[in-house]
């Protein structure tokens, strides 16, 4: 029991490194949908149960990080990632030149 909690402790701690490294070097320069990146990440945690790969607390231990990877990437996208801001152009209001003005002035 204990040894269990100590592996899915270690594995959270692997993933987490593993994420912030793909998210510096990989995910901030790949700019995909972000609904394609969470259904991957169902597929990937669906996908074991359906084509009956192979069952156990190993094998769920390394199917794991192929769904949790995604559904990170899914959140980090969804709350964290900077939104593309468009500057928007303060008008100026200028009054319109009026020569006819200037060449009566002179009379």
């Amino acid at each position: 029991m204990f040894l269990d909690v100590l592996l899915m402790f270690l594995l959270l701690v692997v993933i987490l490194v593993v994420f912030n490294v793909l998210k510096v070097f990989v995910f901030d320069k790949v700019h995909i949908n972000k609904w394609l990146i969470l259904l991957a990440a169902v597929l990937f945690a669906v996908l074991p149960g359906v084509l009956n790969l192979p069952q156990g607390r190993y094998w769920t231990l390394l199917y794991m990080p192929f769904s949790i990877i995604p559904a990170l990437w899914f959140v980090n996208l969804m709350f964290f990632a900077k939104k593309d801001v468009k500057e928007v152009k303060k008008i100026k209001i200028k009054p319109k030149a009026k020569p006819n003005r200037v060449k009566n002035n002179h009379k």
